[in-house]
C-alpha cells in the first residue's frame, strides 16, 4: 500500500476558491483536498501534519538556473559549482530548468544531462535546454529535434545569447532556421517549442525575433526572452513582444547597472501595467552563475542567490496581489511552458511538492517534495 500523508487544516491562498482545508497525499501525489473531516476516518494515514498554523503553496519552479554552476568570465578563479537538492529545497525550489549559458566549452551538455538526472532523483522536476550562448548550437546527439526526441529531460535550447558582445552573432536566416529545429523537435516529441534567448543590453533583439518568427512562421510564444529587466530601455521594448505571445522572463539577480536593474516584483507590477497578460510572465533567478564578493587582486566567487523567486512572491504577496496569481510568476507559467504538467499548482492529481510557511510571519518552516517532508513545520 502507498504511504499516505495528511496535512490537516492548511491554508491554500492559491485554490481557485481559497480556504482552510485538509490536504491528502498518496503516493507523492495530491490525492484530494477536501474540507475539514470530510474523507473517511478509517483511512490508515502514516503521516499526519498539523496545517492549522501553516499556508501552503505551490513549489517554485525556476526556468532559468545553471545546475552545473556559472562563472569563468574572469578567469579559473571565478568559477562556481551548481546546487544539490537542499540548495534548492531551502529557497523553495522544487522544479527548475537548467541551461549551459555562457560556459559551453569547458561545462558540456552531457554533465548537464547527469546532473539533471541527479537532482530528478532526488525528487525535483526537472527540464534542460541544449545550446548555449553561441551557435551553431551545441547537443546531445548531433541534432537539437534528435535531442528532444530521445533525451527525456531535454525540451528545447537556449540560453542563446543575442544583443550581447560574448554570444552569437548569427543571421536572421540562421537563427530562423536554429528556432525551426526547435519547433519541429516538439512537434516529433510531443515537448514544448522553446528557444531561450539571453538578452544583452540591445532593445532591437524583441523587433528582430519577432520579425524572424513571423517571415518563419514560428510562434511568437516559443521563444522564452531572459533578462528583461536588464534596464528599463529593454523593459519598455519588451512589452509588445508580450502582448502579441511571447514569453518575458525577469531576473531575480541581475549585475548593477546604469538604469537597472529593474526588482523582480516591480518589474511585474510594470509589465501587468503596461498591458502584457499574466500568462506571458515568468521570474527566473540565473542562479549559481559566478558572483564576485570582494575587490581583492585574487578574488573570490560565489554562487550568485536562487531566494529571488520566493522573495518575489511574497512582495507581491505584500503589495495585495493575490496569491492566486502571484505564484503564476514564479511557479504556474514555468511549469506549464516547460512541460512540467504536474507542478506548479495544487490540485488533485497533481505532484505534492508544496511550500509550507507560517501563516503569521510567512516564513518559509518546511517543504513537501513529492509527498516527502523537508524540514520540521512546527508552531
Amino acid at each position: 500500500m502507498q504511504p499516505i500523508t495528511l496535512v490537516r487544516g492548511i491554508e491554500l491562498p492559491s485554490l481557485d476558491q481559497p480556504g482552510t482545508k485538509d490536504l491528502w497525499i498518496v503516493g507523492g501525489r495530491i490525492f484530494a483536498i477536501a474540507d475539514a473531516g470530510e474523507m473517511p476516518r478509517e483511512i490508515d494515514v502514516q503521516t499526519e501534519i498539523d496545517g492549522s498554523h501553516l499556508v501552503g503553496l505551490p513549489g517554485l519552479v525556476d526556468p532559468h538556473i545553471h545546475i552545473l554552476g556559472g562563472g569563468g568570465g574572469t578567469g579559473y578563479e571565478s568559477y562556481v559549482d551548481g546546487p544539490v537538492v537542499e540548495d534548492l529545497l531551502k529557497v523553495g525550489i522544487t522544479s527548475l530548468v537548467g541551461s549551459l549559458g555562457f560556459d559551453s566549452t569547458t561545462r558540456t551538455l552531457p554533465a548537464l544531462v547527469r546532473k539533471a538526472k541527479a537532482l530528478g532523483a532526488g525528487g525535483i522536476g526537472v527540464r534542460c535546454l541544449v545550446g548555449g550562448f553561441n551557435f551553431p548550437p551545441l547537443t546531445v546527439t548531433g541534432d537539437i529535434r534528435q535531442d528532444m526526441v530521445v533525451v527525456t529531460e531535454v525540451v528545447g535550447a537556449g540560453e542563446l545569447a543575442l544583443g550581447d558582445s560574448r554570444g552569437a552573432h548569427l543571421t536572421d536566416t540562421e537563427l530562423a532556421g536554429y528556432a525551426g529545429m526547435c519547433f519541429t523537435g516538439a512537434m516529433l516529441s510531443g515537448k514544448p517549442a522553446i528557444l531561450q534567448i539571453h538578452l544583452g543590453d540591445d532593445p532591437a533583439v524583441f523587433e528582430r525575433v519577432a520579425r524572424v518568427a513571423r517571415s518563419a512562421r514560428l510562434p511568437a510564444s516559443m521563444f522564452h526572452m531572459t533578462h528583461v529587466n536588464r534596464n528599463r530601455d529593454m523593459m519598455e521594448a519588451s512589452v509588445q513582444f508580450g502582448k502579441n505571445g511571447g514569453l518575458l522572463d525577469i531576473t531575480t539577480h541581475l549585475p548593477q547597472a546604469a538604469n537597472g536593474p529593474i526588482p523582480a516584483a516591480e518589474a511585474v507590477t510594470a509589465l501587468l501595467n503596461a498591458g502584457v497578460p499574466d500568462t506571458q510572465i515568468t521570474v527566473s533567478t540565473d542562479g549559481f552563475g559566478g558572483m564576485r564578493v570582494d575587490d581583492r587582486p585574487i578574488a573570490r566567487y560565489v554562487p550568485s542567490p536562487v531566494s529571488g523567486l520566493l522573495d518575489c512572491l511574497l512582495e507581491l504577496w505584500a503589495l495585495g496581489m493575490p496569491v492566486s496569481q502571484a505564484v503564476k510568476f514564479v511557479s504556474t507559467n514555468a511549469a506549464r511552458y516547460f512541460g512540467l504538467v504536474d507542478r506548479g499548482l495544487i490540485e488533485e492529481g497533481a505532484s505534492a511538492d508544496i511550500l509550507l510557511l507560517d501563516n503569521k510571519t510567512r516564513k518559509l518552516v518546511g517543504v513537501i517534495l513529492a509527498g516527502n517532508l523537508n524540514g520540521t513545520p512546527e508552531s
